[in-house]
C-alpha cells in the first residue's frame, strides 16, 4: 500500500524518504491559490452563459424557450436533479468525510484512501453541475459562501495528493489537513433539503428528525473550529501588534512571543472580542478586566447588550426581509409586457389563471414583446405562501410571473407593482370563501383605488361571486363585458346540463385553451398522437390520456375526435366579401363545406343604434346567436366562429383579403350597426299569403336586415340574393326584432347597464296572484309521489345553507326559461331551514320543491327522489373557515376538503347504480378532486375482490407496507413546487368528457379568454341561460333518415337548410372506457364540432344551437295551428280589428 504521506511523530519513518504528513498555512495558502483560479473560470463560464442565453432570448418567437431556462427548470424539477442533490450528495458527503477523519487520526495519507476521496469529489462535482443549472443568476452563484467552500473542498483534496512538496523545518512535507473535513456543512444541507418536504409525524420521531438536525449543526461548528485551529494562528497575525501582545518578566510589552515574555495581555484584538462576548451575554471567562473602570463598563456593556442586540436583531431581520420574494419592485425586462393581478384567488384559481394566461395559443409569431404576470397580494393571503415556494423551485415561472407583497388599495404597492403600465388588471375573488358578500365587497374596494391611481386607459377584467357585485362593478366603471359572474355561469352550466347532457363539457373546452396534436396516429392503437405544441410546462401539462384498457383499441376512434374538438377556441372574426349577400345560414353552410366542417359560424355581433347621428356615442353592441334565415350578411361584419386557431381561419381566407393576421388578432370595435327604428326590414314577397299558407318545410323567414353604416350598405339595398324568391308570399318576420328591442328597452329600463339582472326573475316575483293567499304562496312543499316518478325530475344537492338563494335562483331560471324544452319538477335537499326570502324568491317558480335533509344521508337522498331522478345537481361547499396555506400541499388539502362533501354526496346517489339511467353533474372547487370521482366502480371492484380472495388481506397490507416506504422516497426527493401531475387535469377524464364533471376554473378561463377575445364572455353567458338569451343549445336525436350512411356534414347541412334553421354544433356519443385500471363503463363523450366526414351512429346525439327567433318564429306557428285546431280566436287577429273599429267609429 503506497503512501502519499507518512507520521511525522513515528520513530520508524525518520529514514523514510516519503514526505511527511504536516498541517501548516503555506500548504493551505497554495490550495487557496488553486481555488482561485477555479473560481475565475467558474466565473467565465457563468458570463459564457449568461451571454448566450440573453442572446438566444432575444430570437425566441412564441412560447419558445431558451436553453438556459430548460437546464434550470430540470434541475429544479427532476427527480433524478433531486437524487443528485439529495441522497447522493448525502453519501458522498458522509463518505468524504470518513475517509478524512481516519486520515486525522492517523495523521498519514494512503493512496487508496486518498484516491476514494478522489472519486467521490467526482461524483460531487455532478451535483455542484446540477447545481449551477439550477441557479437563476449564475454569476451570484459562483460567489456563494457553499460554493466557494466547495472550490476549496476540490482545490486542497487536489492539493494533498498533487500539491508541491514544501521544505518546512529541513522536512520534506505535504498536508493531510484540507478543507474536506467541512463536509459537514455539505450534509447538513442535503438533510434539511429532505427532511423539508417529509410531514411531521408522531412526536418520538419528531425529536428523532430535531436531534439529528441538532447533531448536524454541532458537526458544521466543531468542523470549522477543528481545521483553524489544527493549522495554529495565521502568519500575518502572528507578529502583530494589533492581534498578540505579551507581557515579559521585567512589566514591559512585545509584540513577540519568546520565553521571557510569554503571557498573553490586552490587545486591540483582545478588548474586540471580550467586547462582543460581554455584549452577547455569554462570557466566557477566558479574559477579564482587572481594573474597576474596566469592570463597570463591562457590567455597562452587558446592560446595554440586553437592549441593543434585541432591538438591532429586528432590523437585521427587516434587511434581510427585503430581499425575499415581493419585497423588491416589479423591474420589466426589455421588449416585455405585463397584466396586474390581483384580489384574493386562491392558489388553485392563481394556478389556472397562469396556466391560461401564458397559453400558446395566445402567442403569435409577430409578437415581439414577452407577455408578463405581476401579483399583487398581501403576505397574509392564501395563495402567498405556495406561490412564493413555486417561484423558488421553477425557473420558467419566476421568468414570467413577479409577486409584489402589498394591498392593491396602496399607491406605493401599485406604483412598485408599475399599474400604470399593465396592459390590463384582473381581479379575482376566493371563490371558497364562506362569505361572498365580503370577498366582493373587499375586491370592489380594491377596483375603486386601483382605478383611481391608474386612470380609465387600462382595462379591468374581474370575476365576481354575487350577481349583485356587478352592479357596483359597473359603477366602478368596469365595462359590462369584462364582469363574469360565477354564480351565473357556473349555475347556468349546470342547469344547461341537466337537461342537455354535456353542454357544460362543451362550454368549458371552448373557453379554456388546449394544444393537441391529433394529426398523427400510433400504429398500434389508432389514437392521436396527444402531444403539448409549445406548451409552457411551468404551467403543468394540458392534456391526460385517459386510462383504458389495450383491448378493444378498434372502438377507441373517439378519442381523436374528442381531443380535436376540446382544442377547438371561439374566436371573433370579420367575414369577407365572398359571403355578403348571403344570409346567416347560408353562410355557414358555405364556410362549413369550405373548410370540412374545421370553422363553424355560430354568431354575429351587432351594434343597436337610434338615429345615424348616435353612430359613436349611443350605441349598444349585441351578440346574435345564429340569426338563421334573418341576417344577410355584409362585408366586414363580425362573426363569431368555432375553429382550432386563427391561423386555420386566415389561411382558409374567411376573412378579408385586406386583413392580415396580426390585425385579425385584434379585430377591434367595427362591429355591425342595426337601427330598428329605420327601415330594417326589406319587403320581398308579396303580402297576399301569410305563413300558413306555406307547407313546414318550405317555410322560411325571409326578412333581412340590412346593415347600417356599414362599408357595404348602399349596396346591400340594391344586390340581395332573396329578392328572387320562389314563392310570392311576403314573410315580415318582427321576431328579431322584437329580440333586439327588447334586449335596448330592458338594458336601460330595468338593468341600467347590468348585465346580470335579469328582468324574467323580477316578472317572476311580480306575477303572483294578488287573491291567493300570502302565507300559502311563500310555502316550499315536499315533492309527491307522482313527482318523484317524473321522468324529467331533477335533484339539486345543496351545501349552500343559508346562503343558497344567489346561487339556485340562477340554477332555476335557466329551466324556466321561455326558451327550454320542458320545465322539469325540480326537488331541492339541504340540510338548513329555509329562510323567508329563499322560500318567497323560490314559490315563484312552478314544481319546485324542497326537502330538508342532508345529501349525505341515503334516505335523504331517497326521500328527494334522487335514486329515480333524471338528474342529479351536487353542488359545490363553500368554506366557513379559511386558513393559510404555508404550501402547495396545504392548499391542495384545503380545495380537497372543501370538496369533500360533494365528493361523497356523488358516490352515494351512484351507488349501486347505472350510469344510463341516471346523469349526475357535480361542482367541484379544484381539478385535482376530480381523480376522486367515480370511485363506487372501484370500490365495488375491491369488495369483490376482497371477498373472493380470502388471501386478499394478507397481500394487501405488504402492499401498504411497501408503499410507505416509496412514499418516503417520494417525500424527500418533493420539490417545494413539483410539476403539476396529469392527475390534476381534467380535460382526459371520463366523466368529466361525458359532462359529468363541471369544470372548476371554468369562470376563471373565461376571464383569461376575454382579455384575448373581449366578447366571448358574451356568448357564454346566452348559452349558459343568462338574462336577454338569443339563442340556446339542445340536443336532439338522430332522425331515422339520417341513421344509415350518413356523415356529420349531412346532418349540418340538414339543419341548417331547415325551415327552423339551426347550427350544429357537436355530437354526444357512446363510448367505452376504464375507470381505474380495469373496470370498463359505457360513458357518453362530447364531441365538438367534428369534421365532416365523420359517419354518424345511430345513438349519437346532436348539439344544435337554435336562435331564439326561431323559436319565437316555431312557438307562435304551433299556436295558431291549435286555435285553428281547437276553433280558438286569435287574440292579435281580435287587437287588430278592433282597433280598425275603433277607427271607423272616430271617422
Amino acid at each position: 500500500m503506497g503512501m502519499i504521506c507518512v507520521n511525522q511523530n513515528e520513530e520508524t519513518n525518520l529514514t523514510t524518504s516519503t514526505p511527511r504528513c504536516v498541517a501548516d498555512w503555506a500548504h493551505t495558502q497554495e490550495q487557496v491559490i488553486h481555488a482561485s483560479y477555479l473560481l475565475a473560470g467558474l466565473v467565465l463560464i457563468s458570463l459564457f452563459w449568461t451571454v448566450t442565453s440573453r442572446r438566444q432570448r432575444k430570437s425566441l418567437r412564441k412560447g419558445e424557450v431558451g436553453f438556459s431556462l430548460n437546464c434550470r427548470r430540470w434541475a429544479r424539477t427532476s427527480r433524478t436533479a433531486a437524487i443528485i442533490n439529495r441522497p447522493v450528495q448525502l453519501l458522498v458527503s458522509f463518505g468524504i468525510l470518513g475517509l478524512t477523519m481516519s486520515r486525522l487520526n492517523s495523521y498519514d495519507v494512503t493512496e487508496w484512501s486518498y484516491y476514494t476521496v478522489l472519486g467521490l469529489y467526482v461524483i460531487a462535482i455532478v451535483d455542484d453541475v446540477v447545481r449551477f443549472l439550477a441557479s437563476r443568476y449564475k454569476l451570484l452563484f459562483c460567489f456563494s459562501p457553499l460554493t466557494l467552500l466547495e472550490l476549496l473542498c476540490l482545490a486542497s483534496n487536489f492539493g494533498v495528493g498533487f500539491g508541491t512538496v514544501k521544505v518546512i523545518g529541513g522536512v520534506r512535507t505535504r498536508t493531510y489537513l484540507d478543507f474536506s473535513v467541512m463536509r459537514p456543512v455539505f450534509i447538513l444541507r442535503s438533510y434539511l433539503e429532505m427532511e423539508k418536504n417529509v410531514p411531521r409525524s408522531t412526536k418520538g420521531w419528531m425529536m428523532v428528525r430535531l436531534g439529528i438536525k441538532i447533531l448536524l449543526m454541532i458537526m458544521v461548528g466543531a468542523s470549522i473550529m477543528f481545521f483553524f485551529e489544527t493549522l495554529g494562528e495565521m502568519p500575518f497575525f502572528t507578529d502583530n501588534g494589533f492581534a498578540h501582545l505579551y507581557s515579559c518578566s521585567d512589566g514591559s510589552v512585545t509584540r513577540h512571543e519568546s520565553s521571557d515574555c510569554s503571557d498573553s495581555t490586552w490587545s486591540v484584538m483582545f478588548a474586540f472580542y471580550f467586547t462582543v462576548v460581554t455584549l452577547g451575554t455569554v462570557g466566557y471567562g477566558d479574559n477579564a478586566p482587572q481594573t474597576v473602570p474596566s469592570r463597570l463598563l463591562a457590567i455597562m456593556f452587558i446592560v446595554m447588550g440586553i437592549i441593543l442586540f434585541s432591538m438591532e436583531i429586528d432590523n437585521l431581520v427587516s434587511l434581510y426581509k427585503l430581499r425575499q420574494i415581493g419585497n423588491p419592485p416589479y423591474t420589466p425586462k426589455p421588449d416585455s409586457k405585463h397584466v396586474l393581478i390581483i384580489g384574493n384567488p386562491s392558489f388553485a384559481q392563481l394556478s389556472a389563471i397562469l396556466r391560461e394566461l401564458f397559453h400558446v395559443d395566445h402567442i403569435s409569431d409577430t409578437d415581439t414583446q414577452q407577455l408578463e404576470a405581476v401579483v399583487l397580494g398581501e403576505r397574509k393571503s392564501k395563495f402567498t405562501n405556495p406561490l412564493i415556494a413555486k417561484l423558488k423551485a421553477d425557473p420558467i415561472f419566476t421568468s414570467r410571473v413577479t409577486y409584489i407583497a402589498g394591498d392593491a388599495t396602496r399607491s406605493e404597492d401599485l406604483e412598485r407593482s408599475l399599474a400604470r403600465d399593465a396592459r390590463a388588471v384582473f381581479v379575482f375573488p376566493d371563490k371558497l370563501t364562506g362569505d361572498a358578500a365580503t370577498e366582493d365587497a373587499m375586491n370592489i374596494m380594491r377596483v375603486l383605488a386601483t382605478k383611481r391611481y391608474v386612470g380609465p386607459s387600462v382595462r379591468f377584467l374581474v370575476m365576481v361571486l354575487r350577481a349583485e357585485s356587478a352592479r357596483h362593478m359597473l359603477a366602478a366603471g368596469v365595462h359590462p363585458d369584462d364582469i363574469i359572474c360565477e354564480n351565473v355561469i357556473k349555475m347556468g352550466s349546470l342547469a344547461q346540463n341537466s337537461v342537455s347532457n354535456g353542454i357544460s363539457t362543451m362550454l368549458s373546452n371552448l373557453g379554456s385553451s388546449l394544444s393537441v396534436d391529433t394529426s398523427e396516429t400510433t400504429e398500434e392503437s389508432s389514437t392521436p398522437l396527444l402531444t403539448v405544441i409549445g406548451k409552457d410546462k411551468s404551467m403543468g401539462p394540458d392534456i391526460l390520456t385517459t386510462d383504458v384498457a389495450e383491448k378493444d383499441l378498434s372502438d377507441r376512434s373517439w378519442i381523436k375526435e374528442y381531443y380535436a374538438g376540446a382544442a377547438k377556441e371561439m374566436y371573433l372574426i370579420h367575414l369577407s366579401k365572398r359571403y355578403a349577400g348571403l344570409t346567416f345560414s347560408q353562410a355557414a353552410s358555405r364556410v362549413f363545406r369550405e373548410t370540412s366542417g374545421t370553422v363553424l359560424l355560430i354568431g354575429v355581433e351587432v351594434m343597436f343604434s337610434n338615429d345615424e347621428s348616435s353612430f359613436h356615442s349611443n350605441s349598444e353592441p349585441r351578440v346574435l346567436l345564429n340569426p338563421g334565415e334573418s341576417l344577410l350578411m355584409t362585408e366586414w361584419i363580425q362573426c363569431y366562429c368555432i375553429a382550432d386557431d386563427l391561423d386555420q381561419v386566415f389561411n382558409y381566407k374567411i376573412c378579408p383579403e385586406e386583413v392580415s393576421l396580426e390585425e385579425m388578432r385584434r379585430p377591434g370595435s367595427t362591429s355591425t350597426f342595426m337601427n330598428p327604428e329605420g327601415d330594417v326590414f326589406q319587403p320581398i314577397l308579396s303580402a297576399d299569403h301569410s305563413d300558413d299558407d306555406l307547407p313546414c318545410d318550405e317555410l322560411r323567414s325571409l326578412t333581412a336586415y340590412t346593415a347600417y353604416m356599414t362599408p357595404n350598405y348602399d349596396s346591400m339595398k340594391n344586390r340581395s340574393p332573396l329578392a328572387t324568391s320562389r314563392t310570392g308570399s311576403l314573410v315580415l318576420d318582427r321576431s328579431l326584432e322584437s329580440i333586439a328591442l327588447n334586449f335596448k328597452n330592458s338594458n336601460r329600463n330595468i338593468t341600467s347597464g347590468n348585465p346580470y339582472d335579469n328582468p324574467q326573475l323580477h316578472a317572476a316575483l311580480h306575477s303572483k296572484d294578488a287573491s291567493l293567499d300570502s302565507e300559502a304562496s311563500k310555502t316550499l312543499h315536499t315533492p309527491p309521489l307522482d313527482i318523484l316518478l317524473h321522468p324529467n325530475h331533477i335533484v339539486i344537492c345543496s351545501f349552500l345553507g343559508e346562503d343558497s338563494l344567489e346561487s339556485l335562483q340562477w340554477l332555476i331560471l335557466p329551466l324556466r326559461s321561455p326558451y327550454a324544452v320542458n320545465h322539469p319538477p325540480i326537488t331541492i335537499l339541504d340540510s338548513a331551514k329555509p329562510s323567508q326570502i329563499l322560500m318567497r324568491t323560490l314559490s315563484a317558480f312552478k314544481n319546485v320543491y324542497y326537502v330538508r335533509g342532508s345529501p349525505l344521508v341515503y334516505s335523504d337522498l331517497q326521500r328527494a327522489g334522487a335514486k329515480a331522478a333524471a338528474a342529479v345537481v351536487v353542488l359545490g361547499k363553500r368554506a366557513k373557515n379559511s386558513i393559510i396555506a404555508e404550501s402547495a400541499l396545504d392548499a391542495e388539502l384545503e380545495s380537497s376538503i372543501a370538496d369533500a362533501e360533494a365528493i361523497f354526496a356523488t358516490m352515494l346517489v351512484e351507488l349501486k347504480m347505472d350510469f344510463s339511467k341516471i346523469f349526475t353533474v357535480t361542482e367541484l372547487a379544484n381539478e385535482v378532486n376530480s381523480k376522486f370521482m367515480g370511485m363506487s366502480f372501484q370500490l365495488n371492484q375491491l369488495h369483490h375482490i376482497i371477498s373472493g380472495n380470502g388471501s386478499g388481506k394478507v397481500s394487501i397490507a405488504a402492499e401498504i407496507s411497501g408503499m410507505e416506504v416509496f412514499k418516503l422516497w417520494d417525500q424527500i426527493l418533493q420539490h417545494e413546487a413539483p410539476e403539476q401531475k396529469s392527475e390534476k387535469e381534467i380535460f382526459g377524464l371520463p366523466l368529466y368528457m361525458s359532462g359529468r364533471i363541471l369544470h372548476p376554473e371554468l369562470c376563471e378561463n373565461m376571464v383569461v379568454q376575454t382579455y384575448f377575445n373581449p366578447s366571448i364572455h358574451k356568448i357564454v353567458r346566452q348559452l349558459v341561460g343568462g338574462p336577454r338569451c338569443t339563442g340556446v343549445i339542445h340536443t336532439f336525436s338522430i332522425s331515422r333518415a339520417l341513421r344509415k350512411d350518413c356523415t356529420y356534414a349531412d346532418v349540418f347541412h340538414s339543419f341548417a337548410a331547415s325551415s327552423y334553421s339551426g347550427i350544429c354544433v357537436g355530437i354526444y356519443r357512446m363510448s367505452t372506457q376504464a375507470m381505474g385500471t380495469s373496470h370498463q363503463v359505457e360513458l357518453p363523450i362530447v364531441i365538438t364540432t367534428p369534421k365532416a366526414d365523420l359517419e354518424i351512429l345511430s345513438g349519437d346525439r346532436l348539439f344544435v344551437l337554435i336562435g331564439a327567433h326561431t323559436l319565437e318564429r316555431a312557438a307562435t306557428r304551433i299556436q295558431k295551428q291549435y286555435r285553428r285546431y281547437k276553433g280558438l280566436p286569435d287574440p292579435v287577429k281580435d287587437m287588430k280589428a278592433g282597433e280598425k273599429a275603433k277607427r271607423e267609429l272616430y271617422v
